[in-house]
């Protein structure tokens, strides 16, 4: 593992020798939890048992990448809380498929916790049973997506009958001891945008829904530990508004609010980044650790089109042939009633261009995909292969495919049955190339 330069130069400050872990000393002893992985639940443990100078419970910011584990860490912290006598969690990721993978980190720690999918619930109060115990306790796992719906049609004050989110306070708040259990905001990035026109709050602040159902969630629970899990939290400091929970402005700090940090460090540029993280590492609240390429070697491996792949691939390219051939056809019968009704003809070539910038763009991504699918058979053999032989596999996903997931959610009026279902990325873009650009040219001739 490897750390920005910047950041492996600060210490991190002594943890106290009473600071207590409440894990089975199995999980130590058995290496269920490596070095940097105790490490970060061990300080992550220690900010969740301090308050803020406004009263809130401190959280703690989990930036390690791709193969470092988060997983295992939120579910180490949730284990730990639990045993404190925190018996109501909420665990929210990118996508409900990645419901398995929480599982998955249960299992492999050897804790046995009871743990559900918000979306098997309907609005209303939770109960128990579905995945929770004889208590209605447990951990609920939950997409963003599904944090920021809404029954249709509700209007007024939300409540656990009509939004998500209430639904998820409410059952937070009626645990024993109120709401202080852990909320991992995992893919934390996904609430980064809350300082954007836009959307409404609750209490009228504008951003993204996703942005700031989890704002008003931190809000609504002021005892609760908050754990933001990211590897990429944000591209510019205007992004970190969704950080409440870290104290990084506010009383006791140089800057009052949000945006007064965000105008010092944007003024500061990469050097004030830097500082900011340095003082996040030094105050033991974060964690940015990636895997280190130090000694390794690439290779490349070329996959050839055989069988179906092949006959697919020539059938796209026959596709994309006819659909050029349409394209030029119509565009010339666009000119020619150009021309015949004498319009202004060089506001229509400029329309003519962008038609040609659309169709070329969308060729490329679609046989991008169509060549990332053909691809899988062979990654995932080459993958089986290295198990095999004993190896750890990594794999980064440089695309989730949610935007895919979505158009077929929104074309078949039903979410849940597209994500169960199979969505073809390379099939999407071919459709909205149709119904984006032939079918407007189709209406215009």
């Amino acid at each position: 593992l490897t750390e920005p330069s910047a950041v492996a130069e600060i210490s991190l400050p002594p943890l106290p020798s009473e600071e207590v872990l409440r894990l089975p000393a199995c999980v130590a002893a058995k290496n269920l939890l490596s070095s940097p992985q105790l490490e970060s639940v061990a300080y992550a443990a220690r900010r969740f048992g301090a308050n803020l100078p406004s009263g809130v419970r401190a959280g703690y910011y989990l930036g390690d990448g791709t193969g470092c584990g988060k997983g295992r860490v939120i579910a180490a912290l949730t284990w730990h809380l639990w045993n404190s006598g925190a018996r109501r969690h909420i665990w929210l990721s990118a996508s409900s498929d990645l419901l398995a993978d929480a599982q998955r980190d249960f299992r492999d720690l050897g804790a046995n916790l009871p743990l559900c999918n918000l979306s098997s619930w309907g609005y209303g109060p939770i109960g128990v049973g579905r995945g929770l115990d004889s208590q209605g306790d447990g951990i609920i796992f939950a997409s963003y997506h599904l944090l920021v719906s809404s029954k249709a049609g509700a209007e007024g004050c939300p409540t656990p009958g009509n939004s998500r989110l209430a639904q998820l306070v409410d059952w937070l708040r009626r645990g024993k001891g109120g709401a202080c259990g852990l909320i991992a905001l995992d893919e934390a990035h996904r609430t980064k945008n809350v300082a954007s026109s836009g959307t409404t709050s609750w209490t009228g602040q504008s951003g993204s829904k996703s942005g700031l159902c989890a704002l008003e969630l931190q809000r609504a629970c002021p005892g609760a530990a908050v754990l933001y899990a990211s590897a990429t939290g944000a591209t510019e400091i205007r992004h970190l508004g969704y950080l409440e929970r870290l104290g990084l402005w506010g009383r006791g700090r140089p800057h009052a609010s949000f945006e007064e940090l965000r105008d010092a460090v944007e003024g500061g540029g990469l050097a004030a980044m830097e500082l900011l993280a340095m003082t996040m590492r030094a105050e033991g609240m974060l964690s940015c650790r990636s895997l280190s390429f130090k000694g390794a070697s690439f290779r490349l491996v070329p996959v050839s089109l055989e069988n179906d792949v092949k006959t697919t691939y020539t059938a796209a390219c026959n596709f994309w042939q006819s659909a050029l051939q349409l394209v030029m056809r119509l565009l010339k019968a666009k000119k020619r009633e150009v021309k015949a009704k004498r319009l202004k003809v060089n506001t229509e070539l400029k329309d003519i261009a962008s038609h040609m910038r659309f169709f070329w763009s969308a060729q490329q991504q679609f046989f991008r995909q169509l060549l990332i699918c053909a691809k899988v058979e062979n990654a995932v053999s080459l993958a089986t292969s290295a198990e095999l032989r004993g190896e750890s596999v990594v794999i980064a996903m440089w695309s989730t495919g949610e935007s895919v997931t979505e158009a077929v959610a929104e074309r078949q009026g039903d979410r849940a049955a597209a994500e169960a279902g199979f969505a073809s990325a390379p099939k999407e873009v071919a459709l909205r190339m149709l119904n984006g650009l032939m079918r407007k040219l189709l209406d215009a001739v």
